[in-house]
């Protein structure tokens, strides 16, 4: 069994001032050391405006990097500036090249004031790596944003449980043009972006539970087998599916989030688009989890989207393996 070893990201007492400064002092060949390098981010009193590239770790499915954020200083589902976040302005706010890397409650802002960046981008060597349960925005005018959360190299990606929004582009993109990469993103929330699911190369992309509001465009590109389950409010889903399927897909569904003008998308009591309409996935073949962005553990039918509707609030995330 793994030790993990877990080095605090604070503005003061703690083992670093920067996730970037926390990557660079963590490197290591994780296997030999049979360690996990866990980040534990708390809230720096301003956004952490360093750019992360995790990249120089040799790991494996039990031996990896964890970037987490302390349950204390984790968002609500709703964009804090209280709570940690990450925003960045001239370069790709997050690049994840190592393998089996975990990337979750983190608020990214692809702060790009000209130019154009991505929030999270996994690349060459970042295979089998997980982005979950993250705000991801952009929240200046000027420049652009190629996407939230894109994928581009060749090995497989999940995103799962995150809120996007705002973002001059796509908001989840399995962006290689070539074969050899898979994209499984499930249960995430998109807001207000020009293209909310694409699939540059055909089958590369499997979109399950997806909630899509106010995009120019729904999804693009042909997705592979299996993706089915998701909701926006016009009246095309937009891509296409390889073989039968998607049948539950819907689409016109009008979404009532409790305060939408406020970018808080957690679903209202009187929605009729996402409650109740989704897959359940906590026995999925490939990605099998039960909680929403807020932790609390989905029940009876799934809603569609990062949140799950529940009357009360429910408690924090309990420790989780990779998977």
């Amino acid at each position: 069994m793994p030790t993990t070893v877990t080095k605090t990201i604070k503005a003061s007492g703690g083992d670093y001032t920067s996730l970037s400064n926390w990557e660079a002092g963590q490197q290591g060949n994780l296997i030999t050391l049979d360690e996990i390098h866990q980040g534990e981010c708390y809230d720096l009193g301003a956004a952490d405006t360093t750019a992360l590239v995790i990249n120089g770790s040799t790991t494996d499915a039990t031996r990896y990097m964890w970037v987490t954020v302390a349950a204390s200083d984790r968002h609500a589902g709703v964009w804090s500036t209280s709570k940690y976040r990450l925003a960045v302005d001239g370069t790709t706010a997050v690049t994840i090249l190592d393998g089996f890397t975990i990337f979750e409650y983190v608020q990214v802002d692809t702060a790009r004031t000209a130019g154009s960046s991505n929030a999270i981008l996994f690349d060459t060597g970042g295979s089998d790596s997980v982005a979950r349960y993250c705000v991801v925005r952009k929240s200046v005018s000027g420049g652009t944003s190629n996407a939230g959360i894109v994928a581009n190299f060749t090995g497989t990606v999940y995103i799962i449980n995150n809120i996007i929004y705002d973002i001059v582009g796509t908001a989840v993109s399995a962006g290689k043009s070539t074969s050899g990469l898979t994209v499984y993103s499930y249960n995430n929330t998109i807001h207000t972006c020009t293209t909310g699911l694409n699939s540059s190369f055909a089958n590369s992309h499997i979109a399950k539970n997806t909630l899509i509001r106010s995009c120019t465009n729904n999804g693009v590109g042909t997705f592979a087998a299996g993706t089915d389950y998701n909701a926006c409010d016009d009246a095309s889903i937009g891509y296409t599916v390889t073989g039968s399927g998607n049948t539950h897909d819907r689409v016109s569904q009008t979404f009532t989030f409790v305060n939408e003008a406020g970018d808080d998308f957690h679903l209202a009591s009187g929605d009729a688009g996402a409650q109740d309409v989704g897959v359940d996935l906590s026995a999925d073949a490939t990605y099998p989890f039960s909680l929403d962005i807020d932790g609390v553990t989905r029940t009876g039918p799934w809603d569609i989207g990062a949140d799950e509707f529940v009357a009360a609030g429910g408690g924090p995330t309990p420790y989780q393996p990779w998977m």
